[in-house]
């Protein structure tokens, strides 16, 4: 079957490679299916590329990732692409999971994916493309007339070396990168699923709470084809929590050094999940910054959202990255449905307490499917019911001192404590000259000497 994947949305700009559907081209091009791609977050005209793309491919069936927020802007697409919505639409996702009969129901999508797309990607097309019963596909939901109908449980991947990488002439990898040490740095994803049940958090069934990970030998053959072939040596592991395994993360670390490789990388992990000697071996290895989610300054906060963490493990994995010279980007929620004036203090001066060399404020937001969501349903807290209002959610504005403003302090303010959390920050930063050798360093290491000149200018400007 002609296959055309489609990245939709573009993501304020930013340009994100999409890991999930090359894992689903991979899969397809090995059974046999012929697979396009197109990116319409980097078209100047996404309709009109869409359009001239399907009718250039003779495409037979479109797949799709859905997020909460752009997903409008896929139902806008598709209401303006007649060829668009001419095929069958297939959608996997984190939004496409939560809410499958309520999308399938609008009209604008036929199948959605349950489960990893690898599984089944093969079995659904075929079937597709033969017209065969979709309800002998493991892993998806339809409708059937009107009757909404999900599918038997496909499972979970369990060996993830065994499915090929993905496509990256197809996906043009070169259109898709950050910047790490000076130089262009990949997006990789090496491991799957997440035991943690942070409250903010949906991912879907298809990443499920067991961890899978990729043996490290097979982390190191990814690396050598990104270097080899597509001259990348820096790199950022999107992994939920890339050391979850300690054994796992030391002989990643050891393989790296043992190569004589120089690549710069980052990952995302959690504060209770380093220690001195791990970061000291990651920092070797070429390690040059640590995403942390520390979410609040409130202990009580942290625990409704399920963390799992205390203040003294996230100020100790702090300090042992600043004895390294490890940069830290730290992530905060403002808003969530506990949050006062007072939290939002607490946490904006632990922000400043814990230094790291980037804090990063987001605005929290009750997601279909996350457990917060029902929080604030629970305390007559509106929440979004349509992803048109979830982008008006952080900033729309409730007369001060009013009850609908005291009731919703925190949601619907969110966007602008956050702006004034960052500036606040970095005001900080800016009068700790004694900090300055070590964030001078920790910038430098992290983005390169060109680019920390432009990103201190910008940090400034705040």
């Amino acid at each position: 079957m002609k296959v055309l994947l489609v990245q939709h949305a573009s993501n304020n700009g930013l340009t994100s490679f999409p890991i999930g559907l090359g894992c689903v081209a991979a899969v397809l091009l090995e059974a046999g299916h012929q697979v396009d791609f197109i990116d319409l977050g980097l078209e100047d005209k996404p309709v009109q590329a869409l359009e001239a793309r399907i009718g250039e491919f003779h495409a037979e069936a479109l797949g799709f990732t859905h997020w909460t927020t752009n997903y409008t802007e896929y139902v806008n697409l598709i209401k303006e692409c007649p060829s668009a919505r001419k095929l069958p639409k297939i959608a996997g996702g984190p939004h496409a999971c939560a809410v499958a009969e309520q999308i399938l129901r609008e009209g604008y999508v036929d199948v959605v994916v349950l489960c990893e797309g690898e599984l089944i990607a093969d079995n659904l097309f075929s079937t597709l493309e033969n017209h065969g019963d979709l309800n002998t596909v493991k892993g998806i939901a339809y409708l059937d007339g009107d009757r909404f109908v999900q599918t038997e449980d496909a499972g979970l991947i369990d060996d993830l070396d065994k499915y090929p990488s993905p496509p990256y002439e197809l996906m043009n990898i070169k259109s898709y990168f950050g910047r790490l040490k000076g130089r262009p740095s990949v997006e990789l994803m090496v491991s799957r699923g997440c035991p943690f049940n942070c409250a903010f958090c949906y991912r879907g069934p298809s990443s499920g709470t067991k961890m899978r990970r990729m043996t490290t030998d097979r982390v190191m053959e990814e690396l050598s084809i990104m270097r080899e072939q597509y001259g990348f040596s820096s790199f950022f592991f999107v992994d939920d929590t890339f050391t979850l395994n300690r054994e796992w993360a030391i002989d990643f670390c050891q393989k790296v050094i043992a190569s004589g490789k120089k690549i710069a990388w980052a990952c995302q992990t959690r504060v209770d999940r380093v220690d001195r000697e791990l970061l000291t071996l990651m920092k070797k290895s070429g390690c040059v910054c640590v995403h942390f989610g520390v979410e609040s300054g409130n202990q009580e906060i942290i625990s409704h959202l399920m963390k799992k963490i205390t203040k003294d493990q996230v100020r100790k994995a702090h300090a042992e990255c600043q004895r390294l010279r490890l940069s830290t980007i730290t992530y905060f929620l403002i808003g969530t449905p506990w949050e006062t004036e007072a939290t939002v203090r607490e946490t904006i001066e632990f922000a400043k307490e814990l230094k790291p060399t980037i804090a990063l404020f987001f605005a929290a937001t009750p997601y279909p499917g996350c457990p917060m969501r029902d929080v604030y349903i629970e305390k007559g807290m509106p929440v979004p019911e349509s992803c048109d209002e979830y982008g008006r959610f952080w900033v729309e504005d409730a007369p001060k001192d009013s009850e609908k403003q005291v009731k919703r302090a925190g949601n619907l303010d969110s966007y602008q404590l956050c702006l004034d959390a960052t500036k606040e920050i970095v005001r900080a930063q800016v009068r700790d000259v004694g900090s300055y050798p070590r964030l001078i360093s920790e910038f430098i290491d992290q983005y390169g000497f060109v680019d920390f000149v432009k990103n201190a200018a910008a940090r400034l400007r705040l």
